[in-house]
């Protein structure tokens, strides 16, 4: 979903398996995509630490991450000065209870962080969009960057996340989880 509400579809083939029937497929998916206002775009396949990095947010993804409406204002606040995400974190308040609501804000699009080049970690320098976290809940009910479906879960999935800030010219591709992970994040 785009920041003005219109759906867009994204295609990640792999541009090496992309046929002439396969460019006549994507024609006519555009074609009946704009019908109905929606945009259709094939960004190839994801980059690696993008993926992992989008892996890592969804885990917050459900608006019950983001239910403590004064942590999320407080991180709106707090982040409207780019810093890093732990130095962020810890100027909230309880970190414990600060993490799940900063990375479901991200996920949201509320804050902003690039997710390429490296995975996200304690010194990721993450910013306010400019928008509000109130009302937070009602607007994002799965949506978020990306909106699940059961196809698309897992390690093996081929998914992208578009108007999520992200810096696709990453350096190098680690696969490891993020940093994050050390960083004694409950589960939502």
């Amino acid at each position: 979903m785009r920041r003005d509400r219109r759906a867009r579809v994204v295609d990640v083939r792999a541009e090496d398996s992309v046929d002439e029937r396969t460019t006549e497929a994507f024609a006519a998916t555009e074609r009946a995509c704009w019908a109905v206002g929606w945009e259709f775009v094939h960004v190839g396949v994801p980059d690696a630490v993008v993926m992992a990095n989008l892996r890592w947010l969804a885990r917050c993804r459900h608006g019950r991450c983001g239910r403590e409406t004064d942590v999320a204002e407080r991180l709106v606040e707090v982040f409207r000065q780019p810093q890093g995400l732990r130095t962020g974190a810890e100027d909230t308040g309880n970190v414990l209870r600060v993490l799940p609501v900063l990375f479901h804000l991200l996920w949201a699009g509320t804050l902003r962080a690039a997710l390429g080049g490296a995975l996200l970690s304690s010194g990721t320098v993450v910013h306010a969009s400019g928008g509000s976290a109130v009302g937070l809940q009602r607007r994002d009910r799965g949506h978020g960057l990306l909106r699940s479906r059961p196809d698309t879960r897992g390690e093996g999935s081929q998914t992208q996340a578009v108007e999520a800030g992200n810096d696709r010219d990453g350096v190098g591709v680690r696969t490891s989880l993020p940093s994050c992970v050390q960083m004694n994040v409950p589960s939502c």
